[in-house]
C-alpha cells in the first residue's frame, strides 16, 4: 500500500461510529481484535452496520441511492483504522464528503483509489469468493499461485487432445466391432485364379459339343456301312470292300467316343471359389487388425500427450504458492483434493474461500491488505462453522464482522431499532 501505509502489517477496524445512515440511528462499536458477531431481529440494523463500513471505505457503487436514515438531514460514518481514520458525511442531495485524518506521527493515504482498493479486496466477505463462478475462482487461484505455466493454453491443448482422443476411441470401438464380426480362418496364402478354370470348363463344353457332332456323324456312317454290307451280301457284290467300310466306321466311332468330364472341372471351380472366399476373409481381417493397431497407436499417443499436459500442471502446482495444500483446478474451476469446489462440504468451502480471500488481499496480489471480514451470511452457519470462521480469522490475523439472526450468548452486540441494544 502506498502513501505511508506500505509498512502496515494489515489494517483492522479499531472503532466504528455511525449516525443517521441506512437504518442506523447512533452506533459506536469498538470490536474485539479477532471479531464481532452482530445479532438482532430482522430490520434491526445488523446489515446497516456492515454496509456502513463498506460505504465509508469503498464509496462509489457501495453507496446506495438512499443513504440517510428516514427523516434525517445529515449522516456520518467514521472508521478508525489505527494509523488514520476515514470519515464520510452525507447531506440531502449530495454524494458525500470524504475526510482522511492521520493519527499523531502517522501518514495517511490521500487517494480515493486506495480506498476503492480497500473495498474491492474480496476479503470483505469470505462468502463473496465462494459465490463467484468457477472460471473467476480459477482465475483468482492462478493469480495467487503465480504459476510458471500458461494454464489457458495448457487446458486448451488438453481439451483438444482429449476431444481428438474421444473421436479416435469411437473409431477404434467401431473397428473392434468389425473385427469381432470377421472370423479367423485358414486360408491360402494367394488367391486362386478361377478364370483359367472357367476357360477350361468352357473349352471342355465346346470340345464335347464338337465330339458329339463327330460321334453322330460316325454313327450315321456306321449305319450306312452296315446297310452297304447287307446290300453287298444280297447282291453278291464285293463283300470285302463293304467289310472294310464297316471297320473304318467302327474305328472312327471309337476315336471320338470319349467326352471330357466337365463335372470334375466344375467341382474344381467351386472349390477354388470357396478358397478365395476364405482368402478374402483373411485379407479383410488382416486389414482390420492393421487399422485397429493404427488407432491403438493414435489413442496411446494422445493419451501420452494428455498425461504430459497433466504432468506439466502438477509440476507447476507443486511449485505454486497456494494458500491451502490440496487446492487445484480443472477446466471449469477450482478443486480441493480433487473435488470440485461446489461439491465440498460447507465447512471446507468456508475454509477454502477464506484462504483464497486472505491470499487475494495481500498487496503482492493486488489487494489492499485490509484484514477484515464482512460476513453477511452468518445466519447460514451453524455454531461449529461460525466458530470455524472466527478461528480462521484469528489464525490469519484477521478481524471478522459477522451478521447473524437472534440474540443468544454468542452475539457480541445486539442491534435494535438502529442502535446497540446490548453488548457482550
Amino acid at each position: 500500500m502506498s502513501d505511508g501505509t506500505s509498512e502496515q502489517k494489515g489494517l483492522i477496524i479499531h472503532r466504528l461510529q455511525a449516525s443517521n445512515v441506512l437504518r442506523l440511528s447512533v452506533v459506536d462499536i469498538t470490536p474485539d481484535k479477532d471479531g464481532i458477531i452482530i445479532g438482532g431481529a430482522n430490520e434491526a440494523g445488523k446489515s446497516s452496520v456492515l454496509n456502513s463500513v463498506a460505504m465509508v471505505l469503498g464509496g462509489g457503487k457501495q453507496v446506495p441511492e438512499k443513504v440517510l436514515r428516514e427523516g434525517q438531514a445529515k449522516g456520518e460514518v467514521k472508521v478508525d483504522l489505527g494509523d488514520f481514520t476515514v470519515t464520510r458525511t452525507w447531506k440531502k442531495n449530495d454524494n458525500g464528503r470524504l475526510k482522511i485524518q492521520p493519527k499523531k506521527g502517522k501518514t495517511a493515504p490521500t487517494t480515493q483509489t486506495m480506498l476503492s482498493d480497500l473495498y474491492n479486496a474480496v476479503t470483505f466477505d469470505p462468502f463473496g469468493w465462494s459465490r463467484k463462478d468457477g472460471a473467476s475462482q480459477r482465475e483468482d487461484l492462478l493469480k495467487v499461485a503465480k504459476l510458471e505455466l500458461d494454464l489457458d493454453l495448457n487446458l486448451s491443448d488438453r481439451k483438444k487432445a482429449f476431444d481428438e482422443r474421444t473421436l479416435v476411441g469411437r473409431e477404434r470401438d467401431k473397428i473392434k466391432g468389425a473385427l469381432a464380426l470377421t472370423p479367423e480362418v485358414e486360408a491360402p496364402k494367394e488367391e486362386i485364379e478361377v478364370r483359367a478354370l472357367v476357360e477350361e470348363y468352357q473349352n471342355a463344353i465346346l470340345s464335347n459339343t464338337e465330339r458329339q457332332k463327330r460321334k453322330d456323324a460316325v454313327e450315321r456312317a456306321e449305319v450306312k456301312a452296315k446297310n452297304l454290307l447287307e446290300a453287298a451280301k444280297l447282291a453278291k457284290l464285293d463283300a470285302q470292300r463293304a467289310g472294310e467300310a464297316v471297320s473304318t466306321a467302327y474305328s472312327q466311332l471309337n476315336a471320338h467316343a470319349d467326352l471330357i468330364d466337365t463335372a470334375e472341372v466344375s467341382v474344381r471351380i467351386d472349390e477354388a471359389k470357396a478358397q478365395n472366399v476364405l482368402f478374402e476373409t483373411a485379407k479383410e481381417r488382416r486389414a482390420t487388425e492393421k487399422k485397429l493397431e493404427e488407432k491403438d497407436g493414435e489413442y496411446e499417443n494422445l493419451s501420452s500427450a494428455i498425461q504430459t499436459l497433466d504432468d506439466a500442471r502438477i509440476h507447476a502446482l507443486a511449485g505454486a504458492q497456494l494458500p491451502l495444500e490440496g487446492l487445484g483446478f480443472d477446466e471449469t474451476g477450482v478443486t480441493y483434493e480433487g473435488i470440485p469446489f461446489g461439491q465440498l462440504a460447507q465447512s471446507v468451502r468456508l475454509r477454502v474461500s477464506c484462504a483464497m480471500a486472505m491470499e487475494l488481499n495481500r498487496p503482492e496480489n493486488g489487494g489492499a491488505n485490509l484484514r477484515v471480514f464482512l460476513c453477511r451470511d452468518g445466519a447460514l452457519l451453524d455454531d461449529k462453522n461460525l466458530q470455524l470462521l472466527l478461528d480462521i480469522a484469528r489464525e490469519g490475523g484477521y478481524q471478522a464482522w459477522i451478521e447473524t439472526v437472534g440474540e443468544d450468548e454468542k452475539c457480541s452486540i445486539i442491534m435494535e431499532d438502529g442502535r446497540v441494544k446490548t453488548s457482550g
